[in-house]
């Protein structure tokens, strides 16, 4: 056991979460409006952004702990969809595109300006093709994660908590290596590990 990772006397996941919300719950939610319920938990944290019904998921492992209205990429920006990693996370940011417009909790998910961050949410896609979130959210949800987390932008809510992304040496993407701005192509995969430690594979165009 020990050799294949796994410790006899705290075995991977250490525990099993219940999520705090449903679906529902966020469905009700208003613009401006978010819940959070996190663990004292070292589970990995990873997102899901629904952008059909634009709210943002939170899992902590495969518990749902955080949830959120949103505002994202207006029509001619819209905001992509894919499988991405936190590149840079930056309290306070200006947008090096856009007027210098303040994004505050800025968590960049592409190298051509896609970005998590606080803004103002109207309950309807308003955005250049970031992800606003709401203030608060975007402050704990900040604090909560790391580069190189998950993030999945999708037009449905999700059926389960993504799969954390594993690095292959051909698909590094890092703020150290800026020659990474265009999306993979399509067909091209990623590895990624499940929680209970067994390997898939998807592809990065599979939503």
């Amino acid at each position: 056991m020990r050799e294949q990772g796994y410790w006899v006397d705290k075995p991977y996941p250490a525990s099993a979460l219940a999520s705090r919300f449903t679906l529902s719950d966020a469905m009700r939610l208003r613009p401006g409006q978010f819940r959070w319920a996190a663990y004292d938990d070292p589970a990995p944290v990873s997102i899901a952004i629904d952008l059909t019904n634009q709210r943002a998921f939170v899992f902590q492992g495969q518990a749902l702990v955080g949830i959120a209205a949103i505002s994202s990429g207006r029509r001619g920006h819209g905001t992509p969809t894919g499988t991405f990693p936190i590149l840079e996370k930056a309290r306070f940011h200006r947008s090096n595109i856009y007027s210098s417009a303040p994004m505050p909790f800025m968590q960049r998910l592409t190298w051509g300006g896609i970005a998590l961050h606080a803004g103002y949410n109207p309950g309807r896609p308003a955005s250049h093709g970031c992800i606003r979130l709401p203030y608060g959210f975007a402050r704990i949800l900040f604090q909560a994660t790391r580069v190189g987390g998950t993030v999945v932008v999708m037009r449905a809510p999700p059926l389960a908590a993504p799969s954390p992304i594993i690095e292959a040496p051909d698909l590094q993407m890092t703020a150290a290596d800026p020659a990474h701005t265009a999306p993979l192509s399509p067909g091209r995969q990623i590895a990624v590990m499940s929680t209970d430690k067994t390997i898939a594979y998807v592809t990065a165009t599979m939503l």
